[in-house]
C-alpha cells in the first residue's frame, strides 16, 4: 500500500536516504573499517546539503548535486583504501591527509557551485519556454474565437442564468 505525504503518493515501506547510508556505513564498517571513516568524514558537506534542504523538495536538487560530486571527490581516496588491502594503518594515513580532506570538502563546494549556476540558467530557459508556450496558446484561442465567435472565448458577460448578454 502507498501512504499520502503532501498530496503526493510515497511507498510505505520505503528507505529514507538517512536509513540507506547508516545501512551502507556499517555494512562498510564490517569490511573495512578505513573505507567506513573516510566515508563518514568525507560525506559530511552532504549531511549538511540534506539537513539544509529539510522537507522541501525544490531544493532537492541541491542535495544531490552536493552528494554526487562529494562522493566524486571521496571516490579515489576510496580506491586507495582498496588497493592497499584495506590496512587500517594506510587508511589512516590518507584519511588525515590534509590534502585529501580539501579536496574531497572542495568537490563537495563544487557541488553547491553547480547547483547555483545551473538553477539561474535552467529557470530561466524554463520561463521562457513557458512565454512561448503562451504566446502559442493565445495565438490559438484567437483563431478559435474567430472560427467559433465571441461566446468561446468567456469574455463576453452572462446574465443570473449563465446565458450570454444581448448587446443593444
Amino acid at each position: 500500500m502507498a501512504e499520502k505525504k503532501n498530496g503526493k503518493n510515497k511507498p510505505a515501506n520505503s528507505l529514507s536516504g538517512l536509513s540507506f547510508a547508516v545501512i551502507v556505513l556499517v555494512i562498510l564498517g564490517l569490511v573495512s573499517i578505513p573505507a567506513m571513516l573516510l566515508l563518514l568524514i568525507g560525506m559530511l558537506p552532504t549531511l549538511g546539503a540534506f539537513v539544509s534542504v529539510g522537507s522541501d523538495e525544490g531544493k532537492a536538487a541541491r542535495a544531490l548535486s552536493v552528494t554526487c560530486l562529494n562522493f566524486a571527490g571521496c571516490f579515489p581516496f576510496l580506491l586507495k583504501i582498496i588497493a592497499n588491502s584495506m590496512s587500517l594503518e594506510k587508511g589512516m594515513e590518507i584519511i588525515t591527509d590534509p590534502l585529501v580532506i580539501v579536496v574531497i570538502y572542495a568537490t563537495a563546494g563544487a557541488g553547491y557551485i553547480v547547483d547555483a549556476l545551473l538553477s539561474g540558467y535552467i529557470s530561466s530557459f524554463l520561463f521562457t519556454r513557458a512565454q512561448a508556450r503562451l504566446a502559442q496558446i493565445e495565438k490559438r484561442q484567437t483563431a478559435l474565437a474567430e472560427r467559433w465567435g465571441e461566446e468561446v472565448t468567456g469574455r463576453i458577460p452572462l446574465d443570473e442564468d449563465g446565458f450570454a448578454v444581448k448587446k443593444k
